[in-house]
């Protein structure tokens, strides 16, 4: 992903290790692209890591915003920042194809120089 990979705190890790992964290998792979796109800080912290089972403790999800394409302008804007618009390096982070992604850049009349 050619991004700083930072450490993993003790709690983190006994998170990710004690997560039974219903998903298999492909939601650990997904939850750690995440990890590495949104980590703003040099350590990952266990409140850090949010799995399917932390999805039922949230407490109030009447107020949560629930506008798909606003997320997804906001990954596409992450991701790009992260790969200093690299479309294929991006597209990468994202789990996505270029090609997909490119055709998420003209939905959302989004261009990487400007991102």
């Amino acid at each position: 992903m050619n991004i700083k990979v930072p450490a993993l705190s003790q709690k983190a890790l006994n998170k990710l290790y004690n997560y039974d992964y219903p998903g298999n290998i492909r939601e650990l792979k997904n939850i750690i692209q995440r990890l590495l796109l949104f980590c703003q800080k040099g350590t990952i912290d266990e409140e850090d890591i949010l799995i399917e089972a932390d999805y039922g403790s949230l407490s109030n999800l009447d107020n949560l915003n629930l506008d798909l394409e606003e997320h997804e302008k906001i990954l596409i804007h992450t991701a790009l920042k992260r790969s200093d618009n690299v479309i294929s390096n991006a597209a990468k982070l994202l789990g996505i194809s270029p090609f997909a992604l490119a055709r998420r850049l003209k939905k959302y009349n989004m261009h990487p120089a400007n991102e």
